[in-house]
């Protein structure tokens, strides 16, 4: 893994204040149900990708539409796909995991010589076709199978999951009759059958002294050239980026119409058996969220019991101006500090960990290291996974069977976009709740 890679991901992420901003005026107009603190985490995650990728109302019109794919399913054929769900959300972070290092791999290139840059770009361009495209495009290629009686070879609704992200994007693409509700060809802009069959894996190209790529069109079965087209990596780069935008609505699309019927969730399953490494990822995530940092994460030869190390972060920006967007509207930033429990937000981290790891992993004890920001050690325990979860569902704050509990806390700054003639009664009704306006 690349550190560099890391480290300037998490430079170019926007303020939380901004991501409330573009919050407000990409999802909530959409959202029926209050989203739960990890919708409105990944909501406020996907309106700064809304932004960088230019989402206009086109765009939106188009996401609501594969919200409205998705109510359509619901009421006419639920069970297959309830299935279908079950098969999509099973899949999701092994997808994202793929894609995420293909993109890792496709910044560390920037650098490179021109070969490299290409054939990286290339290769990027089919990892989101194939992995991305396959899982997300799922739900519209049953939509146009069971609702719009377009032949397959689907035999079980589990499958659908697993046709082939060139099956898929035949279907779509070749769907030229708009609905009322949106166009099913454009949910697929960006992709091209021509750039993923031609790259990465097939090498059907070739590089110029002029920097650019030319693409062989190739038929399969005979092996004759069908003719050539040429890109540079600036056109390449603005295809790829139309298809992250093609599925930024595929799954958004889908994300809306789950957080605005929350009990579909409820009856979603079997879930599948994460790997190792996707609980690590997905652990570091959200530990990260609760300003920490998850140092340690290993299970023993029997994998009986796990051992987890975190340490404090200190994520304060300290922003003290205010924000002006390109459309004139003026907000100021009030920032609060709050002190939170070591051990409380120890405990649920290791909650969530224990929903990570399900009935697939049989660990009963988790043995956990927590240190602050000045290297000092301040929680050293062990917990039985049973006690654990017992305690914490009766609401009770659970003893460890080894070490020592604390009382320390740890302060975590929250900052609020509000318009400049309410930052004094914001600042107000913050020391109301208990917060310290700083």
């Amino acid at each position: 893994m690349s550190p560099e890679y890391d480290e300037a991901l998490k430079a170019s992420q926007m303020p939380s204040t901004i991501c409330q901003r573009f919050y407000q005026s990409y999802f909530k107009p959409l959202l029926s149900v209050k989203p739960s603190s990890d919708y409105y985490k990944f909501f406020l995650g996907q309106s700064e990708l809304a932004w960088r990728y230019g989402v206009g109302d086109g765009d939106m019109k188009q996401l609501l539409f594969v919200s409205w794919i998705c109510s359509d399913l619901w009421i006419k054929d639920q069970k297959d796909f309830l299935t279908v769900l079950t098969s999509i959300l099973n899949e999701e972070e092994k997808a994202r995991l793929i894609v995420t290092e293909s993109e890792r791999h496709y910044y560390e290139s920037s650098d490179s010589e021109f070969e490299t840059k290409a054939k990286s770009a290339l290769d990027h361009y089919k990892t989101i076709f194939e992995t991305g495209l396959r899982l997300k495009a799922t739900v519209p290629y049953f939509f146009v199978c069971k609702r719009l009686g377009v032949k397959n070879e689907v035999k079980n609704p589990e499958d659908f999951v697993g046709v082939s992200a060139g099956e898929k994007y035949n279907v779509l693409k070749n769907r030229t009759i708009d609905l009322v509700e949106g166009n099913l060809s454009q949910l697929v802009d960006g992709f091209d059958n021509n750039i993923r069959n031609a790259g990465g894996g097939h090498d059907g190209y070739e590089l110029t002294d002029n920097q650019t790529i030319i693409l062989r069109i190739t038929d399969p079965k005979s092996g004759k050239n069908k003719g050539n087209f040429e890109l540079s990596l600036e056109e390449l780069q603005k295809k790829t980026d139309l298809c992250r935008k093609s599925l930024w609505i595929l799954t958004n699309g889908l994300m809306v119409f789950l957080n605005n019927n929350p009990e579909i969730l409820k009856k979603v399953g079997p879930w599948r058996k994460l790997k190792i490494f996707e609980v690590k990822k997905i652990l570091t995530d959200f530990s990260y969220d609760r300003w920490m940092e998850l140092t340690k994460f290993e299970f023993n030869e029997a994998m009986a019991s796990v051992d987890v190390e975190l340490k404090q972060v200190n994520k304060h920006f300290g922003r003290s101006s205010g924000v002006l967007f390109s459309n004139g509207e003026k907000y100021e930033v009030v920032t609060v500090k709050d002190e939170v429990n070591f051990e409380k937000q120890t405990l649920g981290i290791l909650g969530y960990l224990i929903n990570l790891l399900g009935d697939g992993y049989k660990v009963n004890l988790i043995k956990v290291k927590v240190i602050d920001v000045n290297g000092d050690l301040v929680i050293n325990a062990d917990y039985d996974r049973q006690y654990l979860v017992d305690a914490m569902s009766n609401g009770k704050i659970p003893e460890p069977t080894r070490g020592t509990r604390t009382d320390k806390k740890y302060p975590i700054y929250l900052e609020f976009l509000v318009k400049p003639e309410a930052v004094e009664l914001t600042k107000v009704l913050m020391v109301a709740k208990g917060h310290t306006v700083v």
